[in-house]
């Protein structure tokens, strides 16, 4: 799942948290949960299982020679995607919700990790699992920057099931505890990578509201005192030369239990764009309602916008808001004669429609624009991409409010 969310013209958006000292060692996630978030990573084996050196050595490969990236080891990652190859193995495969709160248990802050799986004979030679590994990170797409990586290999039978879990690492901050007291002192303290610069930080208080710190150049220093139980939801972003981007996500639990992880639940696989656009219209609307502000009214125009841009990014393999050919959304909209006085945009993609979003809707800053009480207007394009043996929806979400009459 991936996500990129655009303000422009908005209140700024949110701050929250907190610093202890660094683990050294990674967390047994089969035996305790991590108690802070790092963005170093610890040691441990990064391969776990089987032939896993091995596919570890041809990602690497593959990641440098495909997508000029060189990714560095992180165990937490390994111990996630064995986790995950394990369910895959039995037949259960965990849904994206439960791979996220697995994810944040293991005290990882970046974002939705991407996922490559295979499932190969035992006897299977290198020259072809060389291949089958290329084809997985050039679907990666040419934008994504991934810096971090995990494997695990588990076996069935005369049948491997190999999974790699890879994230970003663009921004690096002292350790932040996953579970703090009211009252507390929440500090958030580090610095973006060198290609991106803006930083801010956006939490979602456990009553809905969203609040925000900003920052400028590199380096950055948030704190602010809780003053209320509940979960917090944070974020870290900052701006790059396809848009802003999130760099971190992740709850922080005050004085308030953890819940367990999220229930499996039946769902529909995307077929129809016009009927996931209506099913995210419903879904952004029954969200308002909830806030207790004002339904959107979709706006034709403004949805031609947004699904000419979902087209762009299944066409060109990319997931944000400036397109390498269709420039910035200021630029769209200007191109559709459409004016506006606030603009925000949520892009993202996910297996489903209710995955894309319910992923939004636990990014503070993508649920800001969702439930911001200031947007009049909704345009809503998905468009379909190809994977595995299935479609996956790609989603743009424009917002906007009118210029006001003279």
């Amino acid at each position: 799942m991936t996500f990129t969310c655009l303000l422009r013209r908005l209140l700024p958006i949110a701050a929250l948290l907190v610093s202890c000292s660094a683990a050294q060692e990674a967390v047994n996630l089969r035996v305790a949960w991590a108690d802070a978030y790092t963005t170093e990573a610890p040691d441990g084996a990064a391969a776990l299982g089987p032939r896993a050196a091995e596919l570890e050595a041809l990602l690497r490969e593959a990641s440098a020679q495909h997508l000029q990236m060189q990714l560095a080891p992180d165990p937490r990652l390994a111990q996630i995607a064995d986790w995950i190859a394990e369910r895959n193995a039995a037949g259960d495969p965990p849904q994206m919700p439960r791979r996220i709160a697995m994810t944040t248990r293991a005290g990882v802050p970046f974002p939705t990790p991407a996922m490559i799986e295979l499932r190969f004979s035992t006897g299977i030679d290198t020259a072809r699992l060389r291949e089958a590994i290329v084809r997985q990170v050039e679907g990666l797409g040419h934008t994504a920057v991934l810096a971090r990586y995990g494997i695990a290999v588990r076996e069935v039978g005369d049948t491997q099931v190999a999974v790699a879990v890879l994230t970003a690492a663009d921004v690096d901050f002292e350790p932040v505890p996953r579970h703090v007291a009211v009252g507390d002192k929440l500090t958030l303290q580090g610095s973006l990578a060198d290609r991106l610069h803006h930083p801010r930080v956006a939490v979602t208080l456990p009553d809905g509201r969203t609040q925000n710190l900003d920052g400028a150049g590199s380096r950055f220093s948030f704190a602010v005192t809780v003053a209320e139980a509940g979960k917090y939801a944070v974020e870290v972003i900052g701006d790059g030369a396809l848009g802003p981007s999130v760099l971190a996500n992740f709850p922080v639990y005050v004085d308030t239990p953890e819940p367990a992880l999220p229930r499996e639940q039946a769902v529909e696989q995307v077929t129809s764009p016009a009927a996931s656009e209506a099913e995210l219209l419903a879904l952004i609307n029954a969200e308002r309602a909830k806030a207790g502000v004002r339904q959107l009214t979709l706006w034709p125009a403004l949805a031609n916008v947004a699904r000419g841009h979902s087209q762009d990014m299944v066409a060109h393999n990319f997931i944000a808001h400036i397109s390498p050919s269709q420039g910035t959304p200021d630029d769209r909209l200007k191109r559709a004669g459409i004016a506006y006085q606030q603009f925000g945009e949520n892009v993202g993609m996910a297996s489903t429609t209710i995955e894309v979003h319910d992923g939004l809707m636990a990014s503070p800053g993508h649920r800001q624009a969702i439930v911001n009480p200031a947007f009049v207007y909704v345009g809503i394009g998905v468009a379909l991409q190809v994977q595995g043996a299935a479609y996956v929806p790609v989603v743009t979400e424009d917002f906007v409010t009118l210029p006001v009459k003279p």
